[in-house]
């Protein structure tokens, strides 16, 4: 028996590779489902980080579809888990 991975582990997994199922997820970090669910909703849930006031409008722009595009990404994982 392997130890369960940290909240960390989990996110840095889940953060790393996009094509991760919360499945997949679960058996790699020795988790359940609702466990691994917890952990990404309550980071998905932090505040998001204010981008410095120098930025160009580009910069700008490239931040917010990155953070856009993560969100996004979570949700359609977790609901496809569901079967949603």
């Amino acid at each position: 028996m392997f130890a369960k991975w940290t909240d960390d582990m989990v996110r840095d997994y889940f953060d790393t590779h996009w094509n991760a199922t919360l499945h997949e997820v679960c058996a790699l970090s020795g988790r359940n489902k609702s466990d691994v669910k917890s952990v990404l909703m309550d980071e998905a849930q932090e505040p998001v980080p204010t981008p410095p006031d120098n930025w160009s409008n580009s910069e700008m722009q490239d931040y917010y579809e990155a953070m856009n595009a993560t969100c996004s990404r979570m949700l359609v994982n977790i609901c496809e888990e569901e079967g949603k």
